[in-house]
């Protein structure tokens, strides 16, 4: 475990401790930047132990075995469905498309069955990486083993709830743009909203906002076309996820000197977001929180 000396987002180095728990006999630390209102783990699993936690033991610590179970399955087909939805107006083609973090492959194939484009995954956990392929996808096991076969650039990568895990997320955002989109691709990711989703568990390095997942971009070299809060398929009225569609910028980033809503903004509208996650699960648990068919 190591401990974070610096904001990715702002290089600061002062933090406020945010909040503690535990998840699953393990003991969390996430605290707050005082100058860019940032959340992050600290301290958290270095690189070494988060390639060995992602190969062999997050669906371990997720769902108590590696194997693909049928809830998770139905609920990764139902976000697909979901995001496909979202996207629709913004794409009439994508010729090949790279989805990290793939999983099951539910959304690569919601994607070739729309635009009958190539598809090809990257998934570092066995036995889901092998349901994936077969039920036809290309997949492998980083970046690092696509890129001793291949090197052909994309024009649609995604990464849904991948963000959060990653040490760092303007590093990896600025490769992806520098080596595998097109000039004219389109990157789509969607993190947990640290607003009104739960958002911390081991695997989660960060829990964004809106505003941070703005910035992120932003100091990565990209330009937003559009963001948006959303309950998904999961609830009518929480806004649990953020899902952003961006594209290369062509100018570099300036420097920034303000953020919003800043560090007291963020405490504010967490415990906001915890009261109306209760109000609403207390009252109406059963419309609050919606499983697809079968997924109960």
């Amino acid at each position: 475990m190591q401990s974070v000396q610096t904001c990715p987002l702002c290089k600061r180095t002062s933090f406020a401790p945010f909040r503690s728990i535990t998840d699953h006999g393990y003991d969390l630390n996430y605290v707050l930047c005082k100058t860019c209102g940032l959340v992050l783990q600290s301290p958290r699993m270095d690189e070494d132990e988060l390639g060995k936690f992602y190969a062999s033991a997050y669906r371990l610590h997720k769902q108590a075995t590696e194997d693909p179970i049928e809830k998770n399955l139905l609920m990764q087909q139902a976000r697909a469905n979901y995001t496909l939805a979202l996207v629709k107006d913004d794409f009439t083609v994508v010729h090949r498309h790279l989805d990290i973090g793939s999983s099951s492959g539910a959304l690569l194939r919601a994607f070739k069955a729309k635009y009958q484009c190539a598809g090809i995954g990257i998934e570092p956990g066995a036995a889901y990486r092998e349901y994936s392929r077969s039920k036809g996808n290309k997949v492998y096991t980083s970046l690092e083993a696509k890129s001793q076969v291949e090197e052909e650039r994309f024009d649609l990568i995604s990464m849904m709830h991948v963000l959060e895990h990653l040490p760092d997320p303007i590093s990896s955002l600025h490769d992806l743009r520098a080596n595998l989109l097109t000039p004219d691709g389109h990157l789509l990711l969607e993190v947990p909203n640290l607003f009104e989703h739960a958002s911390f568990e081991l695997a989660h390095l960060y829990a964004f906002t809106s505003q941070t997942v703005r910035e992120v971009l932003r100091q990565a070299g990209f330009d937003l076309i559009w963001l948006r809060s959303h309950g998904s398929f999961r609830s009518p009225i929480l806004k649990l996820y953020i899902t952003a569609l961006a594209t290369p910028s062509e100018a570099a980033p300036g420097p920034r000197t303000f953020y919003i809503p800043g560090p007291y903004g963020v405490s504010f509208f967490r415990r906001l977001g915890e009261a109306k996650r209760n109000f609403f699960t207390r009252h109406w648990p059963d419309w609050t929180w919606q499983t697809p068919h079968g997924a109960k």
